[in-house]
């Protein structure tokens, strides 16, 4: 009789998480997505990107392509072995959000101004990029007007026509970018107590793999890691940094909806969440005891 009873209390605790889960899908913050006076402008003198042209010759025939310098990053998935759940962070990415709205600002003066935005079918139709000598190939993005249209450095459309601030938030991994000196875990262990609240021991970081992000422009090296935390380990709200604007929502997703996550393509998130959580399923789940 008590084994049942137990197992109707694992039963009913399993219906609980589940349902929260859901809710944690569809319930967020609305403080934070409050997105107004949109606009876009010329992008100089950038602490974090910084655009390039490479010219070379690949057998023999030249070439350019357009390039950005970025700054190597780390990520860390991070499971709390108390509540059997993984740790992520929600917020806003401008980047993101004005994907969603391409068609408000696309054709504005600043970008038919410098370059032609075309769909991936009409630049391929082109054997070279405006500006450049016939014998030139042109790679992804790297095509010029050849006269600008106009001078003006900003662009906006009306506060109605964008939608949602929703439409910009993703969840991913806690991640930072390499820019001090430091080592990677050390860079590792600020970002997860600054993002997440949780104070990790460097030597329990694991390294999962490093690879290249953003191969078409950027190649940037990110290093991903792993580590498992305890809710005693947990010693403030984290959120980000303040100094930097972050606005940072951390989020605990019970193990049971990581799949879910990974193919629900109505979800903004990056790859390295997804192949990080298939890399937990195939080495850590059969390992741990998550009974």
């Amino acid at each position: 009789r008590s084994c049942a009873l137990i197992g109707c209390f694992r039963r009913w605790a399993l219906t609980r998480t589940i349902l929260r889960s859901r809710a944690w899908l569809q319930s967020r913050n609305v403080g934070m997505e409050e997105i107004t006076d949109v606009s876009v402008s010329p992008c100089t003198n950038s602490r974090y990107i910084q655009p390039f042209r490479v010219n070379y010759k690949q057998n023999g025939k030249q070439k350019v392509w357009d390039c950005v310098k970025k700054h190597d990053s780390v990520g860390v998935l991070i499971f709390n072995t108390t509540r059997k759940a993984f740790v992520f962070v929600r917020q806003f990415r401008p980047a993101v959000y004005m994907s969603h709205h391409r068609p408000l600002w696309e054709n504005s003066d600043l970008f038919t101004a410098s370059l032609s935005l075309k769909p991936s079918s009409d630049r391929n139709n082109n054997s070279t990029g405006a500006g450049t000598t016939p014998s030139l190939e042109s790679g992804v993005e790297s095509q010029q007007a050849a006269t600008p249209h106009s001078t003006s450095s900003s662009s906006s459309s009306s506060p109605s026509s964008y939608g949602p601030g929703s439409l910009g938030f993703t969840y991913e991994l806690c991640a930072g970018i390499v820019d001090k000196e430091a080592s990677l875990e050390q860079i590792a262990k600020e970002e997860i107590l600054e993002e997440t609240g949780y104070d990790v021991p460097i030597d329990k970081l694991e390294l999962i793999t490093t690879y290249n992000s953003y191969v078409g422009t950027g190649g940037a090296i990110h290093t991903n890691f792993y580590v498992e935390v305890t809710d005693s380990m947990h010693v403030s709200s984290g959120g980000g940094s303040t100094q930097e604007g972050e606005s940072i929502e951390v989020i605990h997703l019970p193990m049971q909806q990581a799949k879910e996550l990974v193919f629900d393509s109505s979800k903004a998130r990056p790859s390295s969440l997804c192949f990080s959580l298939l890399w937990f399923e195939m080495h850590k789940k059969p390992k741990l005891n998550l009974s």
